[in-house]
């Protein structure tokens, strides 16, 4: 794993800036919205400004420029997400450590996905964030920005897969094949993440409800149980 990149503010929110952390956020939660909506390009500092709330001053105090926010942006997020994460990454560590049986390793994974999916689908900013992402991924933004996100959020989700994965399929962590599975594992949650109104119209939905949300656990479930179970009897 990468060594983690840390972004500490350009100055102490203590001091000239009165709730500086409250300030931050603020201009942060703005950011996000202006870069999902308009891409980095076209997103302007001012405009960031103008929708937090605060001075033009204020975000070169805190950020220094345009670059600075994107990448706390993308590090806010990655530590959101690793935060809400954590519980069921550590219990998928503990099961393969503690060589617990398939069938509970399998459950394990299951239960990653559909904590997944519940952040997904319950969290307030869950459009503006998937188009941020997208924005990264895309390489529309600071090249930096892509190394937060993997070293912060990806790879440690993608190693914590990968245990399990390996351990299923009775082969290496860092092999070939396991790395490949991973990507399948999540791959069967990418259409849910990254093509939501295309979802909402093939079930006729106007919005995620609960009951849709308990259907999209369902089956997710089900599917990462069949492709688990392939594994198990390849060995």
């Amino acid at each position: 794993m990468g060594e983690k990149l840390k972004l500490p503010l350009r100055h102490s929110p203590e001091g000239g800036y009165a709730r500086g952390e409250e300030t931050r956020k603020r201009i942060l939660d703005a950011a996000l919205s202006v870069f999902a909506e308009k891409g980095y390009d076209a997103a302007s500092t001012r405009l960031i400004a103008t929708r937090a709330g605060v001075n033009p001053p204020a975000l070169q105090y805190y950020f220094e420029n345009k670059e600075g926010v994107f990448n706390s942006c993308t590090m806010m997020l990655s530590e959101q997400n690793m935060q809400f994460l954590q519980p069921v990454l550590d219990k998928l560590q503990e099961a393969v450590q503690s060589r617990v049986d398939d069938d509970k390793c399998t459950g394990l994974l299951c239960d990653l996905l559909e904590t997944m999916l519940k952040r997904v689908y319950t969290m307030d900013n869950s459009h503006d964030t998937h188009l941020f992402i997208a924005h990264i991924h895309l390489q529309q933004g600071p090249a930096k920005a892509l190394r937060i996100l993997r070293d912060n959020f990806e790879i440690p989700l993608y190693d914590a897969i990968g245990l399990v994965v390996a351990k299923l399929s009775r082969l290496p962590a860092a092999s070939e094949e396991v790395r490949l599975r991973v990507l399948s594992v999540l791959g069967l949650l990418n259409i849910f993440f990254t093509m939501r109104p295309a979802v909402l119209a093939q079930m006729n939905w106007d919005d995620i409800s609960p009951s849709g949300l308990s259907a999209l656990i369902k089956v997710t479930r089900r599917h990462c149980r069949v492709l688990a179970q392939s594994w198990i009897t390849e060995t």
